[in-house]
């Protein structure tokens, strides 16, 4: 009888364990594309991301800044991860740790639940974003197309449906962390949401249109960087030819004129200079030189007459004697100082 127990308890336990082995080793999806450097971690295990890779359950996709990840399940349902997103992917569901992700699903998917740390979402059909920021504890629903149910992890059941060309956001700081009313999408807001996602086109044909239009759907820029055509530079040649400064140029001129007469100066250095009326040069070292100019008020003192030298010129004695016979005061004075000298 125990023996039969406790074969009965090791065929559980191996059951047990089998079924344990078998649901961790579950295929959940598989990898479209992937653009940039991206990373998948699983079983303690980390792999970099590449085409047509396997995706187990409980699978931690990593996208980093510049990488974008295309991720499906086999319920015709398609997940874009932007660039800075961690996913953790799950049969039928999916936990939206930080970043971005559009979920694209077609008429056929099943029903898909995605979470975040404030916001639960059920889909069924159409096209929507959902975006969740680590640092600021917010997260946003951007619906596309199609309808979404969203509601607070607090309280599951009391969920709306956020039609299309809509968005509601959740903080914790906001009605307890619930979701708030629903707001109609603008265009810009639109755009806004989708350039995260280059090369991603939409399913809905108006919204797909609208991306051709406004150039939405571009690739990232650091890819295919090497396909880019080099710049190049193109020179243009003027027919204006370059003025000079005005203030430059009379400079120059001056300088010239000044080097000019400097030079027609020192040409005339050293000769000999004749004056007529005077003696020779021996001579005329014997005048005083002439006493600087004072001012207008100031009368001159009389500068001492000359000695009778038999060496001056008759110039010299002219001079001289003019010089004796020119009075010191005005004419009546001196006819005055006159009368009073014969008394």
């Amino acid at each position: 009888m125990k023996t039969s127990i406790t074969k009965t308890k090791s065929s559980l336990f191996l059951l047990l364990v089998l079924f344990t082995v078998g649901a961790q080793a579950r295929l959940v999806g598989k990898i479209h594309k992937v653009k940039g450097t991206a990373f998948m971690t699983h079983d303690g295990r980390t792999i970099t991301l590449k085409d047509g890779m396997d995706v187990h359950q409980s699978s931690q996709i990593i996208v980093p800044d510049q990488a974008q990840v295309t991720v499906g399940d086999f319920n015709e349902r398609r997940l874009h991860l932007a660039g800075g997103s961690s996913l953790i992917f799950n049969h039928h569901e999916a936990t939206l740790l930080t970043g971005s992700v559009w979920s694209q699903a077609t008429p056929f998917s099943k029903a898909f639940n995605l979470s975040t740390a404030n916001m639960h979402m059920q889909s069924f059909k159409g096209e929507f974003v959902a975006s969740y920021s680590s640092d600021t504890k917010k997260t946003q629903l951007t619906v596309i197309s199609g309808e979404v149910n969203a509601a607070s992890p607090k309280k599951p059941e009391l969920r709306y449906g956020i039609l299309a060309g809509h968005f509601t956001t959740a903080h914790e700081d906001y009605d307890e962390g619930y979701p708030r009313t629903p707001t109609q999408l603008g265009f810009a807001s639109l755009e806004s949401t989708l350039k995260m996602f280059p090369g991603v086109e939409a399913l809905d044909t108006s919204v797909a249109t609208a991306q051709k239009k406004a150039d939405i759907g571009r690739e990232i820029a650091s890819i295919g960087a090497s396909e880019a055509s080099k710049p190049a530079v193109k020179h243009i040649k003027s027919n204006f030819v370059e003025r000079k400064v005005a203030s430059v140029d009379t400079a120059q001129k001056y300088y010239l004129k000044k080097t000019q007469r400097a030079k027609s100066a020192s040409k005339f250095e050293g000769a000999r200079v004749r004056v007529i009326g005077l003696g020779p040069l021996s001579t005329r070292s014997a005048l005083h030189a002439a006493p600087a100019r004072k001012m207008a008020s100031i009368v001159p003192k009389p500068s001492a007459p000359l000695k009778n030298d038999a060496n001056l010129s008759e110039f010299l004695k002219s001079y001289q004697y003019q010089q004796g016979q020119q009075h010191k005061h005005s004419p009546e004075v001196q006819r005055l100082i006159d009368d009073l000298k014969g008394y």
